[in-house]
C-alpha cells in the first residue's frame, strides 16, 4: 500500500494502539518517530519521494528484510 507521509500520519495516529499509548505517554510522538525513521530510510536509499511503502519500510524500522 503506497500513501503520502500525511496520509500515513492520519492513519497511524487514529489506530487504537498509538491511541491509548499517546494517552499514557503525551509527551511522545511515536507516530512522528517512526515517520522520521521511514524519511531516513528513504534519504539513505536515495529516494525523495513523499509516497512510500508502509509495508515494507516499517518491516525494515522492526529488523526484518521482507521479501519483495
Amino acid at each position: 500500500m503506497r500513501v503520502t507521509t500525511e496520509q500515513f500520519k492520519g492513519m497511524m495516529r487514529s489506530t487504537w494502539p498509538v491511541v491509548a499509548y499517546s494517552k499514557e505517554h503525551p509527551d511522545e510522538d511515536f507516530v512522528g518517530d517512526v515517520v522520521k525513521q521511514i524519511e531516513d530510510i528513504l534519504a539513505k536509499t536515495g529516494s525523495r519521494h513523499q509516497e512510500y511503502d508502509i509495508h515494507y519500510n516499517l518491516f525494515i524500522i522492526m529488523g526484518h528484510k521482507p521479501k519483495k
